[in-house]
């Protein structure tokens, strides 16, 4: 069944799937977290430069922000869900 045009029937259905959505979010922050040690911290080392900028500056800046745009598009197209956060049920009018 496509996650986009499930029937959530009742209020709390909707709010069983916005809490799962919720927490899908807080996962996506940690792993953004997790980049930018990465990217930051762990490249601190590196005498690389890119522009006269050490590597880390732009792993931890350019290299978090294209993380936390690829989680964002992960999360848009594979957990939210598209429906009316109202207490009525679907297809009631």
């Amino acid at each position: 069944m496509d996650r986009d045009r499930r029937k959530y029937r009742t209020y709390r259905d909707k709010l069983r799937r916005a809490n799962r959505e919720a927490a899908y979010t807080v996962v996506a922050l940690g792993v953004i977290a997790i980049a930018w040690l990465l990217l930051g911290f762990g490249l601190a080392d590196s005498d690389v430069r890119i522009a006269s900028t050490p590597l880390w500056i732009v792993g931890g800046t350019v290299g978090t922000w294209l993380v936390a745009v690829i989680v964002a598009v992960v999360l848009a197209k594979r957990v939210f869900a598209n429906f009316d956060l109202d207490d009525r049920a679907d297809g009631d009018d």
